[in-house]
């Protein structure tokens, strides 16, 4: 090098690096993508057990509508034998295996204890005793229905039976 040489003319011009690719990803995209991935494994796992606990509940509230529909053809004494057949059909799918012995006042105690309503104890009682007498009283058979629907969903509402 020659003593009055400039110094910076012999220097290569700089060197950039080249431009990222596309890929691979770097790792924080790779996270992003996973839990996208969990999230929506989480939301159809969610959505599918919503949709089978509602299809679970709407079996026995069809039940009580097909013999709401056929009421109009039932003595009173027919419609609160199958209400009653259907409502222990209800409780044995639901694994409350206590109530297929059940009868009289036991069973209507059992239908008490469900709801909790106290306007429903003379349904339950009719239902569940008074049928068997000679001379059965007035049913209500809205209020009866009504009762029976409240009853179900009250008993289908906290998921899957238990079989």
């Amino acid at each position: 090098m020659s003593p009055g040489a400039d110094p910076l003319a012999q220097l290569r011009p700089m060197q950039l690096p080249p431009e990222p690719g596309l890929w691979p990803p770097a790792p924080g995209w790779w996270l992003l993508l996973a839990a996208a991935v969990a999230s929506l494994l989480l939301a159809a796992w969610a959505w599918r057990r919503w949709q089978r606990k509602r299809a679970l509940q709407r079996a026995p509230l069809q039940a009580l509508r097909n013999l709401q529909t056929r009421a109009a053809a039932l003595d009173d004494r027919s419609l609160l034998a199958q209400a009653s057949a259907l409502l222990r059909r209800v409780a044995l799918w639901r694994g409350q295996s206590q109530a297929a012995g059940l009868a009289g006042q036991p069973w209507a105690e059992h239908l008490q204890a469900q709801t909790g309503d106290s306007e429903q104890a003379r349904l339950w009682q009719l239902l569940a005793q008074d049928r068997y007498r000679p001379e059965l009283p007035a049913v209500d058979r809205s209020a009866l229905f009504r009762a029976c629907e409240a009853w179900i969903k009250t008993t289908t509402q906290d998921g899957h039976a238990q079989r």
